[in-house]
């Protein structure tokens, strides 16, 4: 576990100092463009010295303002990048009207892209621990109808060769029959060969042997089916995926994780189509919510006894956002941890169960990857449902800032795509 976090879950005051929000750079210039403050955070967000800022036009560093400032002031950051090869996100603000009038580029570090790609690395591996960890539970769930299939097989192939037997002592006599040369010892054969094939057992027991083979064949495809698309390597821009399929794919490969512990429903809106997303991360962000809830789930069911929990799914189409909500019948969430749940590395779990990144991994994907929101309420000894919120239409590529369906799924979803309070 990382040294940051106690056993119990508490955040350290190292911890707490990282989690802190670094100081912005800033660049006052006037009308011209010629910078007359600045702080050290801009020298180290631009990789300049104060030599190279003092007194010089802001177009010498940043050519995408230097027009004409007026025409370039917002609240929302936008990514820029500095003539030193630097990239930034700025928003340019004006400070005064009042001659002179005078203008600051607050700067922030342009991590989208880089934050994506330690994203995706991350998801990349956390996949691989995945794939290996459901190998076993995957391998038990087609263990089964591959025993059905197996068995039944046999049965039909002793089946065929009683029938086979048979059926060569029905041509002998229907042959005899033609020719009137039916003798009593002939009729006797063929009777207890009806017999010894046990014709009516056959007649009840194949027609159930082959529906079972089919049945079971279709498991194993449909596992196979699920694990492929689970499997599936993560996509460089979103695509339309259908959401709900690969919740469904998402639990069949979960199963045997879950089956033991508590009973799993889906409720999916058939109104929801196609949705914009990065799909394979979105279906480890359902595969991490899943597990958490079955540990959740576990450790309620062995402080009161209970046989099994509940894990409820849905999918709703909301007016331009599409919502996931995954409930548990856990312990749910205590308040001393709540506001720490998303941090990389925080976990309540023991040694060996948890890492601490499932959680952290989930929010970024969603909120930094799609430009959604990822909330959950909960409530002590009850349980604790998350809710994921992504855009419909407006997709929000890397470095390009949210956009405005966004921050309205932000706004519907009663908190911001920090971590929730």
């Amino acid at each position: 576990m990382d040294p940051k976090f106690n056993h119990n879950g508490s955040v350290t005051p190292a911890a707490q100092t990282d989690a802190s929000t670094a100081t912005p750079g800033l660049l006052i210039f006037d009308i011209h463009g010629v910078i007359q403050n600045h702080n050290a955070t801009a020298e180290e967000l631009l990789g300049c010295d104060a030599s190279q800022l003092r007194r010089k036009n802001i177009a010498e560093l940043l050519p995408a303002i230097a027009s004409n400032p007026a025409e370039c002031t917002t609240t929302s950051p936008q990514s820029i990048e500095a003539v030193t090869g630097k990239s930034v996100e700025a928003c340019i603000t004006l400070l005064s009207d009042e001659e002179p009038e005078l203008f600051a580029a607050v700067l922030l570090p342009c991590f989208s892209r880089s934050l994506n790609a330690d994203i995706t690395q991350n998801l990349h591996e956390l996949k691989l621990d995945s794939i290996g960890r459901l190998a076993a539970g995957i391998a038990h769930e087609i263990n089964t109808p591959t025993q059905y299939a197996n068995d039944n097989t046999h049965f039909l192939q002793d089946a065929f060769e009683d029938i086979n037997d048979l059926l060569v002592k029905i041509k002998k006599f229907v042959q005899q029959a033609r020719h009137q040369k039916v003798t009593s010892t002939m009729i006797d054969d063929l009777e207890f060969a009806l017999e010894q094939a046990d014709i009516d057992f056959l007649i009840d027991e194949i027609p159930l042997a082959i529906e079972q083979t089919i049945d079971g064949l279709g498991r194993i495809s449909k596992i196979v089916r699920a694990m492929k698309a689970f499997s599936h390597p993560g996509m460089t821009k979103k695509a339309p995926a259908d959401i709900n399929k690969a919740i469904e794919s998402t639990v069949i490969v979960t199963k045997n994780e879950w089956k033991y512990a508590a009973n799993l429903s889906c409720d999916f809106d058939p109104a929801l189509h196609e949705v914009q997303c990065y799909e394979a991360e979105l279906n480890q962000v359902i595969l991490n919510l899943i597990i958490n809830a079955v540990h959740a789930i576990q450790e309620a069911n062995e402080k009161t006894g209970r046989k099994k929990g509940e894990i409820e799914i849905t999918t709703r189409k909301k007016e331009d956002f599409a919502e996931i909500r995954i409930r548990d019948t856990g312990t749910g969430i205590s308040a001393q941890v709540r506001d720490h749940i998303f941090e990389p590395f925080f976990t309540t779990k023991e040694v060996g169960v948890g890492t601490g990144q499932g959680l952290a991994l989930a929010h970024a994907v969603i909120v930094n990857k799609h430009g959604g929101s990822l909330t959950f309420e909960t409530e002590e000894g009850k349980g604790t449902t998350f809710i994921i919120r992504l855009p419909l239409y407006d997709s929000v590529e890397s470095g390009s800032g949210k956009s405005e369906q966004a921050r309205r799924v932000e706004e519907t979803s009663g908190a911001s795509t920090e971590r929730p309070r």
